[in-house]
């Protein structure tokens, strides 16, 4: 009976993830289908069987409504989308209000219709809109979790239209996400995920809302769930992206900015893995627009001198230590997750030269377990640094800490540390392009690695600017070197 319906929506329903104009056109070229005849076939068909005199059974209307909603992504004319409304707006009255399955496919076609004719800036009689609202309120109230999540996807639908015919959309949102937020028990993910997306809409495309208290009830909530061991993934993802996205359009004001970084801070350090790494992009996002803020304390404080400000700097380094601490704690993929995103985001807030004391005591703890990934980071910071001080900076604060790498165990350990510490601190592109390969042998100690060792460490030798540098480079190894060592070899090879 509805071969013709099936045949036409599954000839254009795109491949998952494309939804190009192209690509359908492509279909249809391909199929040979006459879109535009099925279509006034199925218009006609539908139209008679819609009637309330034509006398078919339950299951038959709830089949023809079903088929209406999914085919209301193939109507392209105005007259069609209005003949769903003509349709089912007296069919909702009128259909047995316990049949839950027509129910929630007539308030899904009906809002795309409404919602699709607001956008198209048709005229919509006021009866055919106040009878969709009717319905969608109606929806909302409904008993069944199945059919109120219909009611929330369809008021998204309408949210979306002209702000001009939104106010009695808005007074039935904001009241039923705070409703919803009153509840103390979850029935549906799919229901919660959509509520989370209607009031992430509402915060960010509506200045004015009935409760000026619902942007922060509902943010309060949403950190709340985030937080609970129960949240799913799914609702996890939606909770923390959606905050994201109302920090990163401004729409909530910096004290509010420094509560959803002070909680989700908590997120990642404390969290479970997959919450810490949920909750990660929100993270950065929040910790970017916090430090904007707190550099941006008046209107004509340039971002160097409050970088060099020494209480900025304070605030700003403690933030960034959550990234070392998730690092220290976290799993392996954890740790390799967080540390990519380490260096760049060390880069863009704080120059180089002040970073360079944090990122070498990292990479120098013997309590760090994964020193290969902290040499990435120090790798960025070196270089970054030598780009805007010159080496002389980044030399003396290996100086500094030469000492530190010798007294490691095992000397393997200590040999691999050093090496990726000059290479890191070399300006020579042969060497650095050697760096990858190093940085994987970590706790490996041959022939080779000895011999890229005493490369890379000579080749700091020389780059050093005075004899004195020079000599305070060759006594800390003179300290630890015993015959047969990687550090008496490295004596030897700058002698010769």
């Amino acid at each position: 009976m509805f071969l013709c319906s099936y045949v036409l929506i599954s000839v254009l329903t795109p491949p998952a993830g494309c939804y190009e104009f192209e690509v359908r056109e492509q279909q249809l070229a391909s199929s040979g289908l006459d879109v535009q005849s099925c279509l006034h076939f199925l218009h006609y068909l539908y139209s008679s069987w819609l009637r309330p005199q034509s006398g078919l059974c339950a299951s038959v209307v709830a089949e023809v409504v079903k088929s209406v909603s999914c085919l209301c992504d193939l109507f392209c004319l105005a007259a069609h989308h209005r003949w769903v409304l003509e349709a089912l707006i007296p069919l909702h009255t009128l259909h047995p209000i316990e049949d839950h399955i027509t129910q929630q496919y007539i308030i899904l076609a009906t809002c795309k219709a409404l919602a699709t004719l607001r956008l198209a800036k048709q005229e919509v009689s006021s009866a055919l809109s106040e009878g969709v609202v009717h319905i969608v309120e109606g929806g909302l109230k409904s008993g069944q979790v199945s059919v109120r999540s219909c009611a929330v996807q369809g008021l998204l639908y309408l949210l979306q239209g002209p702000p001009e015919d939104s106010p009695p959309l808005i007074i039935l949102a904001a009241n039923y996400i705070l409703k919803y937020n009153d509840g103390k028990s979850r029935e549906c993910e799919g229901h919660e995920v959509g509520v989370w997306e209607v009031w992430v809409y509402l915060v960010e495309h509506y200045e004015t809302l009935p409760d000026p208290t619902l942007p922060s009830t509902a943010l309060h909530m949403a950190l709340s769930t985030a937080a609970s061991v129960t949240t799913t993934p799914r609702l996890l993802h939606q909770v923390l992206r959606g905050v994201e996205r109302l920090v990163l359009v401004q729409q909530l004001s910096s004290n509010t900015v420094e509560v959803i970084f002070k909680l989700v801070m908590d997120l990642v350090l404390n969290g479970t893995p997959s919450t810490s790494i949920a909750a990660l992009p929100l993270f950065i996002t929040a910790l970017y627009a916090n430090v904007k803020n707190t550099t941006e304390l008046d209107a004509g404080a340039s971002q160097d001198s409050s970088a060099s400000d020494p209480e900025t700097l304070l605030l700003v380094m403690e933030k960034l230590s959550v990234f070392f601490d998730r690092i220290r704690v976290g799993y392996p993929h954890e740790a390799g997750v967080v540390a990519g995103l380490l260096g760049p985001c060390l880069l863009d807030i704080l120059p180089p030269s002040q970073i360079l004391n944090k990122v070498i005591t990292e990479y120098i703890s013997s309590h760090q377990p994964h020193p290969h990934l902290l040499a990435s980071t120090l790798f960025q910071v070196f270089e970054g640094a030598m780009g805007e001080s010159g080496e002389g900076l980044v030399q003396e604060w290996v100086l500094l800490s030469l000492s530190n790498f010798t007294q490691r165990s095992p000397v393997s350990l200590a040999v691999w540390c050093l090496t990726c510490f000059f290479i890191a601190a070399s300006s020579n592109r042969w060497l650095r392009a050697a760096f990858p390969s190093v940085q994987a042998r970590l706790g490996k100690l041959d022939a080779r690695d000895i011999q890229i060792f005493c490369l890379a460490a000579s080749h700091f030798r020389q780059s050093l600017a005075t004899e004195e540098q020079k000599a305070k480079f060759e006594a800390v190894f003179q300290a630890v070197a015993t015959p047969g060592s990687p550090f008496q070899e490295l004596l030897d090879c700058i002698q010769d």
